[in-house]
């Protein structure tokens, strides 16, 4: 569990109506004396990914590709490994929610598909039509 004695660090998410397949960028600013040893992302509290801490690094950013499961409530933290080899954890940033939208895929297809026949007739006589 996460809930720890070190502040939150400072979440931002960049899109938060993307489509399926859409790439959304999820970026942790950690503002610490100390430098982070493992900054964490989480989706509905639970860890999705993480990456190392790098001296003199303030911002960690994460590319989620977004599918159907991808909804829900993101935030950020992460640890600092004492001098004593003790981990301590930061507390959560306040969480941002992301709502997926439809498919991106169904909404390309719509619009980028070859006509159907009818469709091409149509287009025929209106054009016929001017």
């Amino acid at each position: 569990s996460f809930p720890g004695a070190l502040p939150a660090p400072v979440f931002y998410l960049k899109q938060t109506f993307p489509r399926e397949g859409d790439s959304v960028l999820l970026q942790c600013s950690v503002f610490s004396r100390t430098p982070a040893t493992r900054v964490v992302f989480c989706k509905d509290g639970e860890e999705i990914s993480s990456q190392r801490g790098l001296e003199g690094k303030i911002a960690y950013s994460y590319d989620h590709v977004v599918s159907r499961g991808s909804s829900g409530n993101y935030s950020c933290g992460y640890e600092i490994k004492e001098s004593n080899n003790r981990v301590n954890r930061s507390q959560l940033s306040p969480a941002k929610y992301l709502s997926v939208t439809g498919h991106g895929g169904d909404q390309q297809s719509k619009y980028n598909c070859p006509c159907d026949g009818r469709e091409r007739i149509h287009r025929q006589r209106a054009a016929r039509q001017r």
